[in-house]
């Protein structure tokens, strides 16, 4: 088990639709033991969008969604690729036992969204 997955913390609700955790969300890179560790600070603010088609079967409180998307938000802002912040999300809800389809569909929506609007709102392109 690593410190992703025995991830004990909460999530608050705060203005906007986002979020902030009770503690700190670390994922090692590629492989657990990588040496590329990644932390999310408690106060960080992250959303967890889901596209309209979407919507069934996705909970945007469900404790996996929010740790893959707290990951996915703070990879984005710290300069990460939309490529690689996405392929992590995907690894995050595997790490997480989400099921293939459901990892294929959130995965490729996020990609999606960002093709569209970009990290920052604006239209752009990946």
């Amino acid at each position: 088990m690593s410190a992703y997955t025995a991830f004990d913390g909460t999530f608050t609700p705060v203005a906007g639709g986002r979020y902030t955790a009770s503690k700190d969300l670390t994922w090692d890179v590629g492989r657990l033991g990588s040496g590329v560790t990644v932390t999310v600070p408690a106060l960080y603010e992250h959303d967890v969008s889901v596209p309209g088609w979407l919507t069934c079967g996705f909970s945007r409180t469900d404790p996996r969604f929010q740790r893959a998307a707290r990951l996915h938000d703070w990879l984005l802002d710290a300069g990460w690729s939309a490529w690689t912040s996405a392929a992590i999300f995907y690894d995050a809800l595997k790490a997480d036992g989400v099921p293939r389809l459901k990892r294929w569909a959130m995965a490729l929506a996020v990609l999606g969204y960002i093709a569209q609007r970009g990290s920052t709102g604006r239209v752009a392109w990946i």
